[in-house]
């Protein structure tokens, strides 16, 4: 291969990646309970439930890194609750009151979409969830899929929803670039709403 073509799909390359992890999630509706004074919330237990082990892992352990760099203390459901119990409600609330948190924060799939999303015609190697798929020029279309996804804040003291927002991502399996762009749209939306510190 030319260099000047290798460098032309590097470039290309680069500002793909670029516009795909910005554009992998968009939030779509977003509610505050008018009625929460409470301010700030110091401490949150985060419980995300995936259908597979590893991908809850990863996404707690995102949004509890993000969280604290924001100042506020946070526990990965994982640490707390087996995965084969996250069903059991009452087990959940009985391990929660003795963490001593005033919120849990829970994200959830609601539902599923598929888009299709086109390309340029280069032919080019996409890495996605662990696995090659070959494009061939001169013209792409990729399935990609699309999840609709909850994330529900609840006082822990009332048991009361606070703050809830749904957003569309791009299915992000053990995807890490996917994963930290959701985590960071949620958590930034907190902040704005002032729901979690603001200090990073």
């Amino acid at each position: 291969m030319k260099p000047k073509r290798i460098i032309r799909y590097s470039l290309y390359l680069m500002v793909l990646l670029a516009v795909t992890a910005c554009a992998s999630t968009k939030l779509t509706s977003v509610r505050k309970d008018p009625g929460y004074v409470g301010g700030p919330v110091q401490k949150v237990f985060v419980m995300v439930f995936a259908t597979k082990p590893t991908v809850r892992n990863m996404i707690e352990n995102e949004f509890v890194k993000q969280l604290r760099a924001r100042g506020t203390d946070a526990v990965p459901g994982y640490s707390i609750v087996p995965f084969d119990q996250m069903l059991e409600k009452e087990t959940i609330a009985s391990k929660v009151k003795d963490l001593g948190v005033d919120a849990v924060l829970i994200t959830r799939v609601i539902g599923r979409k598929g888009v299709r999303i086109a390309g340029p015609g280069e032919t080019w190697y996409d890495h996605y969830n662990m696995s090659f798929r070959y494009v061939q020029a001169p013209a792409y279309t990729t399935e990609e899929d699309v999840v609709l996804v909850e994330t529900d804040l609840y006082e822990t003291r009332t048991e009361k929803l606070i703050w809830s927002a749904q957003s569309e991502t791009l299915a992000m399996g053990i995807d890490p670039g996917r994963i930290k762009d959701f985590v960071k749209i949620m958590v930034e939306k907190l902040k704005e709403d002032k729901l979690i510190r603001g200090s990073q």
